[in-house]
């Protein structure tokens, strides 16, 4: 990001924290949503891949996922939520942002 949008927002008298949180931040954002969403999915993807791979010594989500009733007695309601709620906290705060995108005539919304 080049340096100069900074010292431009200091020009207009935002102080560092504002230059930052106005200007360097909402531009780098996008990137750090891409690497949020690719590491998310990363991560959910090898829960699969130890389950596939590993035959003893599985680690704990991989063994949940193969043999939901075996470790404890209530464990296929926990399974469950497990694995939907990630996803499903991921959806409602998008699409919470959403609303507010579209309620907003379409501009940024800084938090």
């Amino acid at each position: 990001m080049p340096y100069e949008l900074e010292e431009a927002a200091k020009v207009f008298g935002c102080t560092p924290f504002q230059a930052f949180r106005q200007v360097v931040f909402p531009l780098v954002l996008p990137g750090i949503a891409a690497s949020a969403i690719f590491t998310f999915v990363m991560s959910w993807n090898e829960v699969f891949a130890a389950s596939v791979l590993t035959i003893q010594h599985r680690t704990l989500p991989a063994q949940v996922f193969n043999h939901p009733g075996t470790i404890v007695p209530g464990l296929p309601i926990c399974r469950a939520r497990f694995y939907a709620d990630p996803v499903d906290d991921l959806h409602l705060y998008h699409s919470a942002l959403f609303v507010q995108y579209v309620g907003s005539d379409h501009q940024v919304i800084a938090h």
